[in-house]
């Protein structure tokens, strides 16, 4: 439940909704301001902010009749400056009872909520309808002066947010996904670490490729000359096997290795 607040919550209610009940329901309400007035759009609009339609299942199953759910819906859709919301308010049976099929008013709904995007809360009768607007406008009278309010771990949720994101990959499963996680902080941390050792690697392959290449250079070399040098008896020297026997000084300095 709400918590009552410094100063009352302003709800604004249309004036054809003075006998549904749930005016009766807010006047009663210490910390409510409530003014009564005619609301191009809606039924009550909620700290300026939240702009609500009320419909009670039997409402609910004519206005899907005769055309006139959806146009509101459109309507409540494109709202400026406002989020709009959609209350169903009745019992279950009521949903029995209803002059449409069970999956029509289903059908209805879901096409409320999911093509023209309207939150949807349900209310047993009047009395819940005036608190959840009660509760609804202390929200967003708190958000409005320190912002929303969260409940449970933000950090554990973000974590294993991340920790899906990671299993999703091939070849990671839970046990590595904690590990990433818990290693790197974020996904953002991941792929920079990942680009940092990218880099790394490019550099130490780009110094190593020289010195590589140089050995492979001397070890051909060295292998060339082993093969290659004969001791000469006549000269008592090192030659090549393609040196003729050296005459000369100059000579068997050449034929040298």
């Amino acid at each position: 439940m709400a918590r009552p607040t410094s100063q009352p919550v302003r709800i604004n209610a249309d004036d054809r909704e003075r006998a549904g009940g749930v005016v009766d329901a807010l006047q009663a309400m210490e910390d409510v301001d409530l003014s009564i007035e005619h609301l191009r759009l809606g039924d009550y609009r909620v700290e300026n902010t939240l702009l609500v339609e009320r419909k009670t299942v039997a409402d609910l199953a004519i206005s899907i009749l005769d055309g006139r759910l959806f146009r509101q819906a459109g309507r409540l859709a494109r709202a400026a400056a406002v989020t709009p919301c959609l209350i169903v308010e009745g019992a279950a049976e009521d949903f029995d009872r209803a002059a449409v099929p069970r999956a029509a008013l289903q059908g209805a709904l879901i096409t409320a909520t999911l093509i023209y995007g309207l939150p949807l809360l349900y209310s047993t009768g009047p009395a819940e309808t005036a608190r959840l607007l009660r509760i609804a406008a202390c929200q967003l009278r708190r958000r409005t002066a320190r912002g929303p309010e969260r409940f449970g771990s933000k950090s554990g949720s973000d974590d294993r947010l991340r920790m899906l994101m990671l299993e999703a990959v091939p070849d990671i499963g839970p046990v590595r996904a904690k590990a990433l996680v818990e290693a790197f902080g974020t996904i953002e941390g991941l792929a920079a670490a990942r680009r940092q050792g990218a880099r790394r690697d490019r550099r130490h392959r780009a110094r190593d490729r020289p010195a590589a290449q140089t050995h492979r250079v001397r070890q051909h070399a060295l292998n060339i000359s082993i093969d290659n040098l004969v001791w000469s008896g006549q000269t008592r020297c090192w030659r090549r096997r393609s040196c003729t026997s050296p005459t000369s000084p100059r000579q068997r300095r050449s034929c040298r290795p």
